[in-house]
């Protein structure tokens, strides 16, 4: 039991330890981080379980699988359980204690500030060639142009470039990673530096991964929605169906998305306009937002799937074989036509034929 003890009260040491190289060590009490860590925990492992379903259910589909834009989708559901699912799993197995006895609590930072960066990228940026995709769909559509197959490799390898272009950047010394505000995960730093030069590049990083996706992802769903119901007739219905979803997917992305983004721009701005970093929001405000970001996925998955009847129809018969995935409905069954009477007429008196 001594031993168990003196693990635990070095545990406890190092996370403190780890606290105090913090910056924002202050504006959140151990308290509210713990409540904050079971809270993110609990979304991480909802996302876990609804985004594993999900996906299974497009990839075990061979008509959603078959479809470009659900494999574009694919890209960005996936993200975000890989995302969610990453702090889970270390904090379930015990790689962050064999971590932290090594002793490479920079490189530790460097490294899950790296992963979560990319990740992170990766998922914003496959949400929003998604509505790009769709707005190419609707164009090509109005310009009567066919689709060509290589959209959505190219959809991906943009998503992939960025993702890595961003995450590393700071590791070549265009900005830093370092603890977010709850003083437990590393992310992007947002503290400038002092140079004016690295000052500024931090700022445009900041501002191109969070406003860009953001003002091409409206655009692009705004000019499809147009396109659908002024200039162009859509015959499948499926595809106005998956607009939809993914027009519901955004607006909670975005509505769950803002409060932290709020959080974010403003210890910006304030370095920018007063060269400090005094936070205006409250610890119970900075949590919330946390929190809100951090279910996000979740609750947008939800949304898809209540809207989309056929990924719904899926994801609740997922073993099953039946065709439920067509593009199509089920025919009725024909009724049932009347018996034809197979008797054989009966046979002329050949002899009374001869007579007459």
């Amino acid at each position: 039991m001594s031993a168990i003890s003196e693990a635990a009260h070095d545990e406890d040491e190092s996370l403190a330890c780890e606290s105090e190289k913090c910056h924002w060590r202050n504006l959140l009490t151990d308290q509210m981080r713990e409540t904050l860590q079971d809270a993110n925990f609990s979304a991480g492992l909802a996302t876990l379980i609804i985004g594993f379903w999900l996906n299974c259910a497009i990839i075990m589909s061979e008509k959603l699988r078959s479809e470009k834009c659900y494999r574009n989708l694919l890209n960005y559901t996936i993200a975000a359980t890989v995302r969610r699912a990453v702090p889970v799993v270390f904090m379930t197995l015990p790689f962050r204690c064999l971590i932290e006895c090594i002793g490479y609590s920079n490189l530790t930072c460097d490294f899950f500030g790296f992963v979560d960066t990319f990740i992170a990228v990766f998922e914003l940026e496959s949400l929003t060639q998604v509505c790009i995709e769709r707005l190419i769909y609707a164009l090509y559509i109005y310009k009567g142009w066919i689709n060509p197959d290589w959209h959505n490799k190219l959809f991906v390898s943009i998503s992939l470039f960025l993702a890595f272009l961003y995450s590393t950047l700071p590791l070549l010394g265009y900005g830093s990673y370092g603890k977010d505000f709850d003083c437990m995960n590393c992310t992007f730093d947002i503290l400038l530096p002092t140079k004016a030069a690295y000052k500024l590049i931090v700022i445009v990083i900041f501002v191109l991964k969070n406003l860009k996706p953001t003002v091409v992802i409206t655009f692009s769903l705004n000019f499809t929605r147009w396109l659908e119901v002024n200039k162009i007739k859509v015959n499948n219905k499926n595809e106005i169906v998956f607009t939809l979803s993914i027009c519901i997917v955004v607006l909670v992305n975005i509505v769950f998305w803002f409060p932290i983004f709020l959080v974010r721009a403003s210890v910006v701005m304030a370095q920018i306009l007063h060269s400090n970093t005094e936070m205006i929001w409250s610890p119970c405000f900075v949590m919330w937002a946390i929190s809100m970001h951090w279910i996000s996925p979740a609750v947008a998955m939800i949304g898809l799937i209540w809207y989309n009847p056929r990924v719904r129809a899926k994801m609740t018969n997922l073993v099953s074989l039946r065709p439920i995935d067509s593009n199509e409905p089920t025919p009725p069954p024909t009724p049932a036509q009347p018996a034809q009477d197979t008797t054989p007429p009966p046979a002329q008196d050949t002899k009374a034929i001869k007579t007459n």
